[in-house]
């Protein structure tokens, strides 16, 4: 995975053990990442996050590159988010990296804004969540590298030195079991620990609610050939500290799911629902 990070509004090309030498911020981070998979619900969520009130004080931090990632590119995803104004959002006056000056590229770092400008402090008041990060990733892997992509991008957030990496991703809503069958949206995101062991990132889906999902489901796609299981295989043993965070759904019309998915995420990484749900 290449990194190329933003340094004096140009794009430099580093390690990712070196990225944040780039970026300040306090030593705690915990990366967000979605997966392709059914509905693109997990891409939906991040873009819903990071095109708010929250997401426009946020950060463009670094650009990604895998050559087995199909290539894409486009105008500024999150432009013209002050209040309808696409000539403040564009404007030279805002500061190098802004979220709202930058080409939209297979895959994006970016920040987020907590409520506290997002760089936050070293108080302790976000209760240990520290710099919170997210990836967009708007391509896919190519057919048939699923496995090879995903063990390249949870060694990539492993050297980056992230301390906490949530995974998310939609499951096809067909293998649901009789128990969730009527879960009401947003009570429908449950989440998967990668690995053995208590954690940090397990604890915190615990404390905004989430359910774990039943081992029942992990034999749906025992080879972990697709997303999201190739990554969340990828993620296990691997010292990441990696969760699954996971929504039932089916293929159409996603932006009630995203909305469910955007929520949980929100309350598991610390981001006030009050900066982008009103």
């Amino acid at each position: 995975m290449e990194t190329y990070a933003i340094r004096d509004g140009a794009y430099s090309s580093c390690a990712a053990g070196d990225l944040f030498e780039f970026v300040q911020g306090r030593s705690r981070r915990t990366l967000v990442i979605p997966t392709c998979s059914v509905g693109n619900v997990a891409q939906l969520a991040v873009d819903l996050i990071l095109n708010s009130s929250a997401g426009a004080r946020g950060v463009h931090v670094a650009t990604l590159r895998h050559p087995l990632v199909l290539p894409c590119y486009g105008v500024n995803p999150y432009d013209g988010m002050d209040g309808g104004k696409p000539e403040e959002a564009s404007s030279a006056s805002l500061p190098d990296g802004s979220i709202r000056k930058h080409a939209a590229h297979p895959m994006d770092l970016y920040r987020l804004d907590r409520g506290d400008g997002g760089a936050g402090g070293d108080d302790g008041d976000d209760g240990g969540v520290g710099d919170v990060y997210a990836i967009q990733q708007r391509a896919p892997a190519a057919a048939g590298c699923q496995v090879a992509f995903s063990r390249d991008a949870v060694a990539w957030a492993r050297d980056a030195g992230f301390d906490v990496v949530y995974i998310l991703g939609s499951l096809s809503a067909e293998y649901r079991k009789d128990k969730e069958l009527n879960l009401v949206n947003g009570d429908d995101v449950m989440y998967v620990v990668c690995g053995e062991g208590e954690s940090e990132g397990e604890a915190r889906c615990v404390a905004a609610g989430l359910s774990a999902l039943g081992d029942e489901y992990r034999d749906v796609e025992e080879e972990g050939l697709h997303m999201p299981w190739a990554m969340l295989k990828a993620a296990e043993g691997r010292g990441a500290g990696a969760v699954g965070v996971l929504k039932f759904v089916l293929e159409g019309d996603n932006r009630v799911d995203a909305v469910g998915m955007a929520k949980a995420v929100a309350s598991v990484v610390g981001v006030p629902e009050s900066l982008f749900f009103s």
